[in-house]
């Protein structure tokens, strides 16, 4: 006897075909996250009109490049690596971490950030993250090319201390236009907490020893968030523990 067949649906649109389901704002464990971070100074003037068309205004130039393997996750979501540029901004009283632009290789991950959270995801051809004779490799290839690649020395120390820059709370932005034209249908400003619920097992610091970013087209001129100078690189082995602080909390509804 043959099973019916059940529609799967979710609160995400199109409804009858999501990418990603319910479990969008449910807790979730990462254990294992394994991360290559990279701290640099950038165009102070690229990151100030980057943030124009945004509620959030700037903090520093100080930026934090990432690559993060989500392989070990527990969610319904097919595991992922993730990339990004997050820079510390103000928003009224608060400080926090936005995401400049950020890369994903699932389209589950890709679309619950993007269209659920705010997060300024794209899908990527591949990112790869690789160990290899003391050194931790980062790769992201987007339309047939590789456009952002980091090497750090795990045997080598950089040659300043790390900076601390405040990228916590996370701190999105959420805008959907009007389907029937120009103009924009609804605005938000969320907060996302997520230092509480993540345990660091191992931490080291690394000297950066190959960096590059490319721009692909006029819509990804990655290439103007070349820092200015590389600070240092960071190795980290974490936990991700969900909690009822997974998912965000809206702020301000602007529109």
């Amino acid at each position: 006897m043959q099973k019916p067949h059940v529609v799967i649906h979710s609160n995400n649109m199109p409804i009858q075909a999501p990418i990603c389901g319910e479990w969008l704002s449910e807790p979730y464990d990462a254990p294992d996250i394994k991360m290559l971070n990279v701290y640099a100074r950038l165009d102070e003037e690229v990151v100030k009109n980057y943030l124009k068309p945004t509620p959030y205004e700037y903090h520093s130039n100080i930026g934090l490049f990432y690559f993060a393997d989500y392989s070990q996750i527990t969610s319904a979501d097919a595991p992922f690596y993730d990339s990004a540029l997050m820079v510390p901004v103000k928003y009224k009283d608060m400080t926090g971490g936005f995401y400049m632009f950020e890369f994903e290789d699932g389209p589950e991950s890709t679309s619950s950030g993007r269209e659920g959270w705010g997060h300024p995801k794209m899908m990527a051809d591949r990112i790869s993250m690789t160990e290899s004779e003391g050194k931790a490799i980062g790769n992201v290839y987007l339309k047939g090319k590789m456009i952002y690649h980091v090497e750090l020395d795990m045997n080598k120390k950089p040659s300043v201390s790390l900076p601390v820059i405040p990228l916590e709370p996370n701190l999105l932005h959420m805008k959907h236009p009007r389907p029937d034209g120009p103009g924009t249908y609804c605005e938000f400003t969320l907060v996302r907490y997520i230092e509480e619920d993540t345990t660091i097992k191992h931490q080291q610091d690394c000297e950066v020893v190959a960096f590059d970013i490319q721009g692909v087209g006029d819509r990804d001129p990655w290439h103007i968030f070349k820092p200015t100078r590389i600070l240092g690189g960071e190795y980290i082995i974490a936990d991700y523990t969900g909690s009822e602080r997974t998912p965000p909390r809206i702020l301000d509804r602007i529109i």
